[in-house]
């Protein structure tokens, strides 16, 4: 239905015009709600402090998306069974406008979800009836839970998971949405003009590889990507064929723990003082070829095809092991939940395997938090330079 021109501008004019950080500015005074973009803002302060702290918090949210007809007095009395049922201090609002309300529940022991989430369910029966109580649906969902809580929390929830809701929270930024559709427009056309020009290297090195170890030409590896959905991740095999990867398990974890700071399996090469490594030096499992090609980054050719499939992106966090993920603390899991893994970074123009892991961690953060396409223009031309001088690259 289209609004007369003149009501949309009497409608506009009759907006409060408030300062920006006035409270009043994101509440939604026909259900004394928060607002979607508020509400959305404070689900991420929240993860943020809860990530740091260790104190969980949970979100119980009340979907009536699936009433035939949402009907004015149906949301007003959904939203005052939550007003009821809550604390001024807890946080009211919208999580998908019209559909979605939620409540940040802080400061409260999580343990008792299932009592709030039954007291709210029994509130909204009591107000609508059962029959548009039953199509209304409740969830809850603890954050952090346990390790890994996140991505793996078994307190998860069919429809409202942390996956999803980490999706939506990624979806819903307005002001990048155009930005994302051209930075996987220039991940498809990229890929493809790299695959065209790279074919003689596709060549070559299969052949090589062939030539001087036995086994298969690809290196395929189930790694982490985006909100934590696993994907087939590429390689041109640099390794001996059948090699145990306890080594590097045993690396990852001492490393996250910061204690990885050394050289590794027992060669000669050492680390600056001080100096931690993100990758292992002088790795016995490593081929001669191996080694030119890490060190030259043709191994990495193949992720092309990822990046063409759309698991990952030109630019973005390198996408971890799942034994790597299991070993993160909470804000480590930052680095997969906010942007899509890509085939370079901050982290590999900043000194690539050089840095710590936390440091790594932050750089893709401040990637994440910072991120826009002139950003990622700026990582793909410093990219060249940093193979070329093989920083930090082993």
């Amino acid at each position: 239905m289209s609004i007369n021109p003149a009501r949309r501008i009497l409608f506009r004019q009759r907006q409060p015009r408030l300062p920006y950080d006035s409270i009043c500015y994101f509440v939604d005074r026909d259900h004394d709600l928060f607002t979607e973009s508020y509400f959305r803002e404070a689900i991420i302060l929240e993860r943020r402090r809860a990530a740091r702290s260790g104190k969980p918090f949970f979100i119980t949210l009340v979907d009536i998306g699936k009433l035939h007809r949402i009907r004015p007095h149906v949301v007003r009395m959904v939203a005052k069974s939550l007003l009821s049922n809550t604390r001024d201090t807890d946080i009211k609002g919208w999580f998908r406008y019209n559909t979605i309300m939620g409540v940040i529940f802080t400061e409260t022991d999580v343990s008792q979800r299932d009592v709030i989430k039954r007291k709210i369910g029994e509130s909204i029966t009591a107000l609508c009836g059962k029959e548009t109580a039953g199509r209304i649906d409740i969830s809850a969902n603890v954050f952090p839970g346990g390790k890994d809580a996140a991505l793996f929390n078994d307190e998860k929830e069919p429809g409202h998971s942390w996956e999803n809701i980490e999706s939506y929270l990624l979806e819903m930024n307005e002001r990048k949405r155009a930005s994302r559709f051209a930075k996987r427009a220039l991940d498809i056309t990229g890929s493809l003009l790299c695959l065209v020009f790279a074919l003689p290297f596709f060549i070559a090195i299969p052949v090589l590889i062939k030539l001087t170890s036995k086994g298969a030409v690809l290196f395929k590896q189930e790694r982490v990507g985006l909100h934590g959905k696993p994907f087939t991740f590429l390689k041109f095999r640099s390794m001996r064929a059948g090699q145990s990867d306890e080594i590097h398990r045993k690396y990852v974890k001492e490393l996250i723990r910061g204690a990885g700071s050394a050289p590794a399996a027992g060669k000669k090469g050492k680390a600056g003082a001080g100096q931690k490594v993100y990758k292992i030096r002088h790795d016995p499992r490593v081929t001669a070829l191996g080694r030119f090609l890490r060190k030259s980054s043709l191994d990495e050719l193949p992720q092309f095809i990822n990046v063409l499939k759309g698991e990952m992106s030109f630019v973005g966090p390198r996408p971890p092991i799942t034994y790597e993920v299991n070993e993160y603390d909470i804000w480590h899991l930052r680095r997969i939940l906010d942007v899509k893994p890509g085939i370079t970074g901050l982290w590999q123009v900043k000194g690539r395997s050089s840095t710590s892991f936390d440091e790594m961690v932050r750089l893709d953060l401040q990637y994440a938090r910072t991120w826009s396409l002139w950003m990622d223009f700026k990582i793909i031309l410093r990219t060249p330079l940093a193979i070329l001088t093989g920083k930090g690259a082993y």
